[in-house]
C-alpha cells in the first residue's frame, strides 16, 4: 500500500511552491443550483493548486477513486476562499472563486485514505426483480452497456456487461437459495469480486405523439441506487432523465434515451461514491463483522463480551457502533477503522484471545470478502459455509474470467455443490446471546478456508 501511495503522490505536482501558507488559485465551477456549483470550484481549486494530473495510460488500481475521493474533501485543504463572481449561465449557475489550497493536507488526505483502500471494482447491474430467470430485457442491457462505459470513460474498474450477464443467469438459481444471510445484490457482487455497486432500477418510457408527419418523442427517467457491496449499505440513489428524443424508430428513440440519460446523470450517482469514500479519511472506513459462537456451547451474554467491547472502544482507531445486533448464530458489528485491514483483523483477534470467554475458542478469520469479516471459533469454519460456497464459485469465475472469449460456465461445479450437501449446525435462537459479537472487519489477507471442497447450501 506503501508503493500505492507513492505512485499516486508522483502523479500530483504543485504547480507554485507555497507549502507552508498554500498556493492561491482562481478557478470556475458549475452546477445545477449556487451550491453545487460553489462546491464544483471548491473541487477544482484543489486540483488546480495541487496540480492534478492523472496519466491516462496507468494500470495503477484504485488512483483514480482514491483521487476523486480526496477531491470531494474540500474541508482543511481549501484554507481560504472569495467569491469573484456568480451567476446563472444557460440552464447553469456558475461561480468563480478565489481560493488558498494547502497541498500538505491535500497529501495528508491521499496518505489516509490511500492505506485503507484495499481494491476498488465497480459492478453495474439491473434490479433482481427485473431479471426473470436471469435473464434481462434488450434496453435494459443497452443501460448497463452505457453505465460501464461511462465509468470507464473516467478510468474507473468495472467488470464487463458481458460478464455480468453470465454470471446472472448461471447463478440465479443457486443463489436465489442461498442461506448466507445477504442480500442478492451482495452476492452477486461477491461473485463479481466487485466492491462497489450501480443497480439500475426500472426504466419508465415517456411518449409524446408526433403530428404534422412527425415522429413522436420519446423521454426515459430511471433511478440509480448505490451500494457499498462489502457492508451492503445503500450510500444513496440518484434519478436520471433524458431530454425528449425525436426518432422514427421507437426502440432507437428509447436506446438514444438511455444514452442521453446516462451521459447528463451518471455523474450525480459517481459522486456518491466518491463523497462517501471521501468520509473514510476523518472516519476510518466502514467494515461489517460477524463474530460466531461455538454451537452447543453455553451461550454468551453481553457481559461476558463486555471487555471485547472496551477494547475496541478504547482504541481510537476504531468508530462506529459498538453494540452488535444479535442475529441467528452470530453477532454483526457495524464499525469503521483508520488504518490497514490486516492491522485490524489482527486486533480483532488479539481482543478475542485476551477476553476470558473468547479465549477458549480460538477465534480465527474463517471469511473475507473486502470489508466484510466472519470471525469463527477455530474449530467451527463449516459455521460460514454458505458463504464459503460463494468462495468458490467466485474462484470459478476468476479462473474462467481469465480465458477470454469462452461463455461461462458453472454448471459442472453447482451439481457438485448439489451433491454434496452438509448440513450446517443449528444456529442458536435469535434470543439468546450464544451468537457472538461481531467485530469490525479486517481486511488481511483473508484467512480463507484453507479446504477448496465444493460445498453444497442448503
Amino acid at each position: 500500500m506503501r508503493k500505492l501511495f507513492t505512485v499516486i503522490c508522483a502523479l500530483f505536482f504543485v504547480a507554485s511552491c507555497s507549502y507552508g501558507q498554500g498556493t492561491t488559485v482562481r478557478v470556475k465551477g458549475t452546477g445545477s443550483n449556487r451550491n453545487d456549483a460553489l462546491n464544483d470550484a471548491r473541487r477544482n481549486a484543489i486540483a488546480s493548486g495541487v496540480g492534478v494530473r492523472v496519466q491516462s495510460e496507468t494500470q495503477m488500481q484504485d488512483m483514480v477513486a482514491i483521487r476523486d475521493a480526496v477531491l470531494s474533501r474540500t474541508e482543511g485543504v481549501v484554507t481560504a476562499e472569495k467569491i469573484v463572481s456568480e451567476g446563472q449561465v444557460g440552464e447553469l449557475y456558475e461561480v468563480e472563486l478565489e481560493a488558498m489550497v494547502n497541498k500538505d493536507a491535500f497529501d495528508a488526505n491521499v496518505r489516509s485514505l490511500s492505506q485503507m483502500v484495499g481494491g476498488i471494482r465497480f459492478l453495474t447491474i439491473v434490479n433482481p426483480d427485473l431479471a426473470a430467470n436471469g435473464e434481462l430485457p434488450d434496453l435494459y442491457r443497452f443501460a448497463v452497456d452505457r453505465v460501464n462505459e461511462f465509468l470507464l470513460s473516467k478510468k474507473y474498474r468495472v467488470l464487463e456487461s458481458k460478464r455480468y450477464f453470465q454470471i446472472l443467469k448461471a447463478t440465479k438459481s443457486i443463489l436465489d437459495k442461498d442461506e448466507s444471510g445477504l442480500s442478492y445484490e451482495q452476492k452477486l457482487g461477491m461473485l463479481a469480486d466487485a466492491q462497489m455497486l450501480f443497480e439500475i432500477d426500472k426504466i419508465n418510457v415517456d411518449f409524446r405523439q408526433g403530428s404534422g408527419g412527425l415522429p413522436g418523442q420519446t423521454k426515459v427517467f430511471f433511478d440509480i441506487k448505490v451500494f457499498d457491496n462489502c457492508t451492503g449499505e445503500l450510500l444513496g440513489t440518484s434519478p436520471l432523465e433524458s431530454g425528449w428524443v425525436m426518432l422514427p424508430n421507437a426502440d432507437a428513440a428509447q436506446r438514444e434515451a438511455v444514452k442521453q440519460a446516462v451521459e447528463k446523470g451518471m455523474v450525480r450517482p459517481l459522486y456518491l461514491f466518491s463523497e462517501s469514500m471521501g468520509s473514510w479519511i476523518n472516519d476510518g472506513a466502514p467494515y461489517r463483522v460477524r463474530i460466531y459462537n461455538q454451537p452447543g456451547a453455553q451461550p454468551l451474554t453481553s457481559r461476558d463480551l463486555r471487555p471485547f467491547k472496551n477494547k475496541l472502544t478504547s482504541n481510537s482507531d476504531f468508530g462506529g457502533t459498538f453494540e452488535p445486533n444479535l442475529n441467528n448464530g452470530y453477532f454483526l458489528y457495524n464499525l469503521s477503522y483508520k488504518k490497514r485491514s490486516d492491522q485490524m483483523g489482527d486486533l480483532l483477534m488479539d481482543y478475542a484471545d485476551e477476553t476470558e470467554a473468547l479465549k477458549p475458542l480460538k477465534m480465527d478469520i474463517s471469511f473475507q470478502f473486502g470489508r466484510f469479516m466472519c470471525l469463527t471459533p477455530s474449530a467451527q469454519k463449516e459455521l460460514v459455509k454458505p458463504l464459503q460456497n460463494l468462495d468458490v464459485l467466485q474462484d470459478e469465475i476468476k479462473k474462467q474470467e481469465g480465458q477470454p472469449g469462452t461463455d461461462l460456465n458453472l454448471q459442472g461445479l453447482m451439481d457438485k455443490l448439489q451433491k454434496s450437501e452438509v448440513k450446517n449446525p443449528p444456529a442458536p435462537p435469535v434470543g439468546s446471546a450464544s451468537n457472538l459479537p461481531a467485530a469490525l472487519g479486517s481486511k488481511r489477507p483473508a484467512k480463507k478456508p484453507s479446504t477448496k471442497k465444493p460445498i453444497q447450501k442448503k
